[in-house]
């Protein structure tokens, strides 16, 4: 879960307990009070909708391949043009880059042996075009890495 990096002020992942989360709790409650359980299930089903758009793109573009069928807000995926059996360091200098950017942040995360993006859909103002732009600087950071690899 935790990550070297060399964009830590934007990385709160090791300053709580919960990866980056802080009073979930309280923030929950707040967002319930204020908008009530038709607000929260119409907040919830919107972006398990993004997480369910953004793996269609994925899932269409010949360039990326879906780990497996978001369940949740997670969307798991490779790079196709990765080089072969890339590793979590590959995955993991393809994320700083996004970041260095200042444009996206994402994660990855290695299960099994088995490295890959992780995109966790929870920006309720996300939309299609995003997502696409996003795909794109990620295929994008991809290929330079892989024409200049040091």
């Amino acid at each position: 879960i935790f990550h070297d990096s060399d964009v830590g002020q934007w990385d709160f992942g090791k300053s709580s307990l919960q990866c980056g989360r802080r009073t979930d709790a309280v923030k929950t409650w707040f967002a319930w009070r204020a908008s009530g359980r038709a607000g929260m299930e119409e907040h919830i089903d919107g972006l398990m909708g993004m997480a369910q758009e953004a793996a269609s793109l994925i899932a269409q573009d010949p360039r990326f391949q879906l780990v497996a069928a978001p369940a949740s807000l997670n969307v798991c995926f490779k790079l196709r043009t990765a080089p072969e059996a890339p590793n979590a360091d590959w995955y993991r200098s393809i994320r700083e880059r996004l970041m260095q950017e200042g444009r996206f942040m994402v994660n990855m995360a290695t299960r099994g042996g088995e490295s890959f993006i992780r995109l966790i859909v929870v920006n309720p103002d996300l939309d299609v075009p995003t997502l696409a732009s996003f795909l794109n600087d990620l295929a994008r950071v991809a290929e330079t890495k892989l024409k200049s690899p040091g």
